[in-house]
């Protein structure tokens, strides 16, 4: 019986230290955030001359004070283990679950790795209300906003081309760009002016980010207090800009648009934040290639996105989507947002894929399709229209997203056929669209590869690019014109 005692005692003040450690750790940060101000000690944000972004850097020793923040609540996932899925199918979509499907669980923390990251998202949700100033905006101001670079100023270009071609949308355009050696004064000052949009240049802030994190800043350093997002390879095919002043947008300031895919969100990431898991039925996982976001009414929902972008690669993301397909930022908005209880949409139509069958009989996926959000609101809130997904007959495509075939015109056709049409047979198109909406794409993939690409680097050899392009396309009318 002692030694059972002793050996009691010895856990309980294992644990007792362990507890006292955190809560030094806790008291400590607590204190630095009081002090900040007068303890910077890192430069502050470098702005690139090139471009014109010190209006939407209003404060930044404020900024830099967060970056403090965001170091010092650093999550520690030195631990992350995650078990294979074993799951017959793969990871379930939305349309495959009911009542009895249990949600997806592969995500592993050690005790002392899941303690601290406890611990720091605790800190940083209460410490985000004291950075709220962060969020800076123009007054009723709205735009679009998506982020290029590298390969994908001439995707941006394409996609930027096809939505000026709804001669309703006037909405200025921010294109954000990673750094000052993606800025071309021609593409900026010449080709993306007279399409109304702006090269903006983001400042370097000392950390190497990569393809989904940058998304988060663009809406941070966006002047815009309502933004409709997208991704350089997206593109509306409805005139979008009436979102911003019905409902649900005007109620909820956050609409998302969903995934194939059920929610992937592990329970460890409900146990770090301390929530209860919602039902799988509720909604989808987020595609978020395209989404509305007020910064007004989703400024601390921005703030702790940025917290699970900045350790999205090597944690939030893993946690959040469990190694899922498209794994990255998509579902960090609406994870925050609930931290807040703040409200956000998602559209209940499931989305959709076209693409063509190739000479083996494989799949090859062109593009995702997104439904109208108006028509799916309508439905959603009529009598007994309250779902947690639908396909409904009819219903209108809003939005393209070529996550599989991007457009950009020195790759584009990589993936593609001779003689085959992207998005398969002509009358699957005209069924689908109503029009040839690949004969615009082409149109414009055509006009931006020969037009400019003797502004873009990596381009060896632009002209040989041009004649590809016209040969193949031009072929494939001759072939419908001969019928």
């Amino acid at each position: 019986m002692p030694s059972r005692i002793f050996r009691l005692s010895k856990r309980m003040s294992r644990r007792w230290l362990f507890t006292c450690a955190l809560l030094f750790f806790c008291i400590f940060v607590t204190f630095f955030l009081i002090s900040l101000p007068q303890n910077i000690r890192t430069p502050l944000p470098q702005i690139p001359a090139s471009a014109n972004v010190q209006s939407t850097i209003k404060r930044p020793a404020l900024w830099h004070e967060f970056l403090k923040v965001l170091e010092l609540t650093r999550p520690d996932f030195t631990s992350l283990k995650v078990d294979e899925l074993v799951r017959e199918g793969g990871y379930p979509r939305i349309q495959d679950i009911d009542r009895n499907t249990k949600r997806i669980d592969l995500v592993r923390l050690s005790e002392k790795s899941f303690s601290i990251t406890k611990a720091a998202h605790r800190l940083i949700v209460g410490v985000i209300p004291q950075f709220v100033d962060l969020v800076t905006y123009g007054r009723n101001t709205r735009g679009i906003v998506t982020v290029a670079g590298g390969q994908f100023t001439p995707v941006a270009l394409v996609s930027i081309r096809m939505l000026r071609r709804q001669k309703q949308c006037h909405l200025p355009i921010e294109v954000f760009l990673p750094d000052e050696q993606d800025y071309n004064a021609y593409i900026c000052e010449v080709v993306l002016k007279e399409l109304n949009a702006k090269c903006v240049v983001f400042p370097n802030f000392g950390y190497k980010l990569k393809q989904y994190q940058y998304k988060i800043w663009a809406l941070l350093f966006s002047r815009y207090e309502d933004i409709l997002f997208l991704d350089a390879d997206a593109f509306p095919l409805l005139d979008t800009t009436t979102y911003f002043d019905t409902l649900p947008y005007t109620d909820t300031g956050l609409v998302m648009w969903p995934d194939f895919w059920s929610s992937t969100v592990s329970p460890l990431y409900y146990n770090i934040t301390e929530q209860t898991p919602p039902s799988l039925l509720e909604h989808a996982t987020s595609e978020a290639g395209q989404f509305l976001f007020s910064k007004r009414k989703h400024y601390k929902t921005l703030l702790l996105a940025t917290y699970y972008n900045l350790y999205g690669p090597d944690a939030y993301y893993t946690a959040i989507s469990q190694r899922a397909p498209g794994e990255g930022d998509k579902d960090t908005f609406v994870t925050a947002a609930r931290i807040f209880n703040n409200s956000y949409y998602q559209v209940r139509e499931r989305s959709d894929s076209i693409g063509y069958i190739d000479h083996k009989g494989f799949w090859q996926g062109a593009t995702i399709i997104q439904y109208d959000l108006l028509d799916d609101y309508e439905r959603q809130t009529a009598p007994g229209g309250d779902v947690g997904q639908r396909e409904t007959e009819g219903r209108r495509p809003a939005f393209l997203h070529y996550s599989g075939f991007k457009l950009n015109p020195s790759t584009f056709l990589d993936r593609l056929e001779t003689g085959k049409r992207m998005l398969g047979p002509l009358g699957q198109t005209l069924d689908k669209f109503g029009f040839d909406i690949e004969k615009d794409i082409w149109e414009d993939v055509i006009h931006v590869g020969c037009s400019y690409g003797s502004f873009f680097s990596e381009w060896k050899t632009p002209a040989k690019i041009c004649g590809q392009l016209e040969e193949f396309w031009g072929s494939i009318l001759e072939v419908e014109i001969g019928r």
